[in-house]
């Protein structure tokens, strides 16, 4: 029975002689049915079209180096190209003033950038420099190890050629550092395991072979040789 009666308190309640509407609302036309004027189409047209540049909502058709943005003089907010008003201080973006003000810092603005893209003259000259420099000593390096293995009356030992080959100078520091404890382990090894001839057998051999290995090469003299 109460679910029935609720529908009675949606009903509207009178009005006081103070909450009259608006003179605007309260028209004899709103009354009679007769149909407000309707707007030409140009009219809607343009509200249309205002709405949709303040909207920033159009299609980019120009360049990718035009300026993808108005900013404003007043306030310098960045808004859309194709904004009407600026959407911080309100002010009018449409002018010509604006536009040419705009065009200005963005051909300010592209300058800029191609001095940044371009280095000066100096720093590209020292570049040059530099890596003429390191060509030069990669390609005198690899001459260097060259002549080393092919040249005939060359005296350096095979163990320090072969140590050269190796580019980092710290780890050619440690792998030599390591030869040499080798060298010293070896030969202590054979001392000590007298009792042990196998052992003590690798041990010479491996020290013989590290002494021969850093041994300076020697020129033999003979029936072929230039001397």
């Amino acid at each position: 029975m109460a679910g029935r009666l609720t529908r009675f308190l949606n009903l509207e309640r009178p009005r006081k002689p103070d909450d009259t509407p608006a003179h605007g609302v309260a028209t004899k036309a709103r009354f009679t049915g007769e149909e407000p004027p309707a707007a030409s189409p140009d009219e809607m047209f343009r509200a249309e079209r205002e709405t949709q540049l303040q909207s920033g909502v159009e299609i980019d058709t120009t360049d990718a180096a035009e300026q993808p943005f108005l900013r404003c003089p007043v306030c310098e907010a960045d808004n859309s190209k194709f904004a009407v008003k600026c959407i911080n201080c309100q002010s009018r973006l449409d002018s010509d003033d604006v536009r040419a003000w705009n065009a200005r810092l963005w051909q300010a603005r592209r300058a800029a950038r191609v001095l940044e893209q371009q280095p000066p003259p100096q720093v590209l000259l020292e570049r040059n420099r530099l890596l003429g420099e390191s060509i030069a000593q990669e390609v005198a390096e690899h001459e260097r190890l060259r002549m080393n293995w092919t040249e005939p009356g060359n005296s350096t030992p095979l163990g320090m050629r072969l140590l050269e080959l190796i580019p980092n100078q710290n780890a050619r520091f440690a792998v030599a550092m390591a030869l040499v404890g080798t060298f010293f382990g070896a030969g202590t090894l054979a001392y000590v395991e007298r009792k042990h001839p196998v052992l003590r057998t690798v041990a010479i051999v491996l020290a013989i072979s590290l002494l021969v290995l850093f041994t300076p090469n020697r020129r033999r003299r003979g029936f072929w040789s230039d001397d």
